[in-house]
């Protein structure tokens, strides 16, 4: 896995559209919360995504 992440970095709001992308296409779900956060080891603050989706 760390690997992969490696190889393909991504921000973290980027992460979560992906994400969002794939779970809106599940007629069952009527909404969803997504958290990311990076935890950063150059800078001093961390990278921090947020997304909600409700029908």
């Amino acid at each position: 896995m760390t690997e992969r992440a490696y190889e393909n970095p991504r921000f973290v709001e980027d992460l979560i559209r992906l994400i969002a992308a794939d779970l809106v296409e599940f007629d069952w779900l009527d909404g969803f919360d997504i958290e990311c956060r990076n935890e950063e080891s150059i800078h001093q603050h961390d990278a921090f995504a947020k997304l909600k989706y409700r029908k």
